[in-house]
């Protein structure tokens, strides 16, 4: 999305967008930090866990954001789906930077 906007490529930026709105929407409701965290443990990027006092996402919210990552890598959001690759090395970038 970044190497989008910066190209000024407004039409992939709104693909991208919209192909990570279940992502986007988990994050509203528990806050990025969570659900990236959370998200990289289901990725298997890491089995970190959120610093205290945040405390880590319990299993509801993470067979969520298991469905929302679903979207975004099967296709449902995304038929050409260049984004499944973008979340996972961004989560991974994430995870080395712990």
């Amino acid at each position: 999305m970044t190497r989008a906007a910066l190209a000024k490529d407004e039409a992939e930026v709104r693909r991208i967008d919209a192909t990570l709105q279940p992502l986007w929407a988990l994050f509203k409701q528990h806050g990025s930090l969570r659900v990236v965290y959370a998200a990289a443990n289901l990725l298997g990027l890491t089995q970190a866990q959120p610093p205290r006092p945040i405390l880590p996402l319990g299993a509801v919210e993470r067979e969520r954001i298991r469905e929302a990552l679903g979207q975004v890598s099967d296709g449902t959001r995304d038929p050409e789906n260049a984004s499944a690759v973008t979340v996972r090395r961004a989560l991974s970038d994430v995870a080395l930077s712990e």
